[in-house]
């Protein structure tokens, strides 16, 4: 197990040379970083979770920290919710960021996700400037770390889901190209670097080209839970010469547990493919044999699965999704065996914001 942690370091270097013959789009902290190592990210809990984080981002391990951007509304039942929305409202958006930027101190490179959810053009650009960390007219936001990356998605509000077929919403692809505009149009930092998301167990390949070609500089899939499933997806990204324009970044969820692993593969809508009994057996199996057990087989699991990632041509780094206590134990752990490669950071504040 531990000789997995030692593995890791190897796989890094021999793949080092690959990777930067792949340059990262933009004169930016992100791109320099790339052009260094393999990154590694981490997101970081926000809301009730700010600072619970705190342990394992002091690890050094983490080269750039990723704050979500969740909808009030996360499911159903919340409509039905009225004091999770009445405490959700108390907070203005721009006092949420100076907390997290307080919290989150400057170390690091930052990403910001900007999610569409239900939001149309000119909603969605404000959204953009504020999640930059910037005023409407593209002054910086008193309080606010400047963002070195934004992490467009689409997002996950329920009502989107109901209203996919009416093709009236915005997605992440309209949300790249309105960022650009902005870039183009200086309201964004040049240095600002675009971001967008993959979901290998769902999407196809032509799906990510498509990102990319909007102008997508890094990629966060969602996690290889299905292997086989992944390993189709990767190929025929290879095949489509991706990583040649854009930085792939793996996600690695730390799964603690079988109810962990299928909270996983019904977020990545995947709970019903026929293979998600098969990865889901191995949890089950060890929950037989005890707590003991379980932490043993989630650690060697994870381990594997990090150095197996690696080891694939054209992947520039691991994001690690911890989601419980649980999962930040586990990912302290494994931080401290070595097998995130603990490096200090060497990038202390975020991208200047532009002027009027």
């Amino acid at each position: 197990m531990r000789r997995l942690a030692r593995c890791h370091s190897t796989t890094c270097s021999t793949l080092q040379t690959e990777l930067d013959s792949s340059p990262c789009k933009g004169d930016s902290r992100v791109q320099e970083l790339f052009d260094q190592r393999q990154v590694l990210t981490l997101e970081r809990g926000i809301g009730a979770h700010l600072g619970k984080d705190t342990k394992l981002w002091g690890t050094g391990s983490f080269d750039v920290g990723v704050y979500p951007d969740l909808p009030a509304v996360m499911k159903w039942s919340d409509f039905l919710d009225f004091k999770k929305l009445r405490k959700t409202g108390k907070l203005q958006d721009l006092e949420k960021l100076r907390i997290e930027s307080a919290a989150g101190g400057r170390e690091g490179l930052l990403v910001r996700t900007c999610g569409v959810q239900l939001r149309g053009h000119e909603q969605l650009r404000r959204r953009l400037l504020l999640r930059a960390g910037l005023e409407e007219d593209g002054r910086s936001a008193a309080g606010v770390r400047p963002a070195d990356a934004l992490l467009l998605v689409s997002g996950s509000h329920p009502l989107r889901r109901a209203l996919a077929w009416s093709g009236v919403l915005q997605d992440s692809v309209s949300a790249l190209h309105l960022a650009h505009s902005l870039r183009d149009q200086g309201l964004l930092p040049p240095q600002t670097s675009l971001w967008a998301v993959a979901n290998p167990l769902v999407d196809t390949p032509d799906t990510l080209e498509r990102k990319v070609a909007a102008g997508a500089e890094v990629i966060l899939t969602q996690p290889p839970l299905i292997y086989s499933k992944f390993e189709s997806w990767f190929d025929g990204v290879d095949r489509l010469g991706v990583a040649s324009k854009a930085k792939i970044v793996i996600g690695i969820p730390m799964l603690t547990s079988s109810r962990s692993m299928l909270f996983w593969l019904e977020l990545c809508s995947s709970a019903d493919q026929d293979s998600a009994n098969q990865a889901l057996a191995p949890f089950l199996k060890a929950e037989e044999h005890g707590s003991a057990a379980v932490q043993n087989f989630v650690y060697s699991y994870t381990s594997e699965l990090i150095n197996r990632v690696l080891q694939l041509p054209g992947v520039a780094g691991l994001h690690l999704m911890p989601v419980s206590r649980q999962g930040r134990d586990l990912a302290y752990q494994l931080a401290k065996d070595g097998c995130l490669q603990p490096r200090t950071h060497e990038f202390h504040t975020g991208a200047a914001a532009s002027s009027a």
